[in-house]
């Protein structure tokens, strides 16, 4: 319902939405852990559960008060084009899973810690990245929409100002895990074998913001100009052809090595959209 709602352009109830998620996460579920009410051990759960019941029930009260759902009808077939329209998202979440795990079996080989640097890593990583993926739904219904509109200028400017606003993005990013990647591992642990390993990681790893934000503008937007498949094959690409292959083969010549994986395998990306982007954009 809320990528229906983006797509409808219905900003406020998208507002509505995210906010009533977040007051529940910060302002009760605290409450909850300070009255016992859901214990801490196993409350982050069932906190998280009641508090995106509590966010569904705003949106589906405010979509049935604003929308006919009555109107219309439900049609398989249109499910299924739904679903072929976001398939390179779909692929793109379900294989993160699988080349995380990847490689935090690589980098147990060499220590615990190194595995322990990955995970903060991307926790850190998710407040430049995770602007991205918002500005990714916001670019994908308005380059659609002027796709069929024949409006080529729209397009190319929709993917002209979305690069650009990314690689504003990742250089902040870059900036902070290049001249403090100490401090952001001291916010986790304090233990110096973590704190050596993580300076050089994310020294290492942030040189992949810059070419990672290109290539997340260019797979949103060959599905928006109906390439399904170059979208697919970016995306597998990174996270399955790429970086964990590439991790393993690095990692016969030691753990600094492994971090390359990352920077290398964006940039490998990122060139293949450029010459993907080549093609005419109404050629069969």
């Amino acid at each position: 319902l809320h990528c229906y709602l983006v797509y409808c352009f219905d900003l406020i109830l998208c507002r509505h939405y995210l906010g009533c998620g977040c007051a529940c996460q910060s302002c009760i579920r605290p409450h909850l852990y300070f009255w016992n009410v859901w214990p801490a051990r196993y409350g982050n759960r069932r906190g998280r559960d009641c508090h995106s019941h509590r966010a569904m029930a705003v949106v589906i009260a405010g979509v049935c008060r604003m929308y006919d759902v009555r109107q219309g009808e439900f049609r398989l077939s249109i499910c299924g084009e739904i679903y072929k329209e976001g398939l390179a998202s779909i692929v793109m979440q379900s294989l993160y899973t699988l080349y995380i795990v990847g490689l935090n079996l690589i980098l147990k080989q060499f220590t615990e810690d190194a595995v322990t640097v990955l995970g903060i890593y991307y926790k850190i990583q998710a407040f430049f990245f995770i602007p991205l993926m918002s500005l990714q739904q916001v670019i994908l219904p308005i380059i659609s929409f002027n796709y069929g509109a024949k409006l080529e200028k729209r397009v190319k400017d929709t993917l002209k100002y979305s690069v650009g606003i990314s690689c504003a993005v990742m250089l902040v990013g870059m900036a902070v895990f290049l001249f403090i990647p100490d401090k952001l591992v001291g916010i986790f642990f304090h233990e110096q074998t973590v704190l050596a390993i993580g300076t050089r990681a994310f020294r290492t790893i942030c040189c992949n913001f810059l070419p990672a934000g290109v290539a997340m503008m260019f797979v949103v937007y060959f599905q928006g100009i109906e390439r399904r498949r170059a979208s697919i094959f970016v995306t597998v690409l990174r996270q399955v052809l790429l970086l964990v292959p590439l991790a393993w083969v690095l990692h016969f010549f030691g753990l600094d090595y492994v971090w390359l994986t990352f920077p290398i395998t964006e940039i490998i990306a990122a060139v293949c959209c450029i010459v993907l982007y080549r093609k005419p954009l109404w050629s069969k």
